[in-house]
């Protein structure tokens, strides 16, 4: 009984390894390129990553800008909210520099820590 339990868990834990990690990648610049290359690197290291872009702030992610020009953290809840709501995220990647001189990448990691579906996900900053 002991080796089929092992065995089960085995084929249970690959089963988990071949599952797709989600990661959303946040950034106010077009994310195609990036989304294509991780792909096809993901692809050639037999990993399953699925990409979902967050675009925030100027120029590509505009509808998250206040009328006073700057990056909204309410208006960022809300487009995550309406685009991602119900998908819980394994990773978060956002970029460092957003154009806006109130809110970067660490304010933006910091407010996805308190939402449910990203609180438990790796996080990190690039530029």
């Amino acid at each position: 009984n002991k080796k089929w339990t092992a065995l089960k868990f085995g084929g249970f834990q690959n089963h988990i390894n071949n599952m797709a990690k989600r990661l959303l990648i946040i950034d106010n610049d077009d994310l195609t390129e990036s989304i294509e290359k991780i792909n096809t690197i993901s692809k050639k290291k037999n990993l399953n990553i699925e990409c979902y872009p967050l675009l925030i702030g100027l120029p590509d992610g505009n509808d998250v800008v206040d009328e006073s020009g700057k990056i909204s953290q309410e208006l960022i809840s809300k487009k995550f909210e309406e685009k991602y709501g119900n998908i819980r995220f394994h990773m978060i990647a956002s970029d460092f520099k957003l154009n806006d001189e109130r809110i970067d990448g660490v304010d933006i990691i910091r407010k996805f820590n308190n939402i449910k579906n990203t609180a438990r996900a790796s996080k990190i900053l690039y530029s």
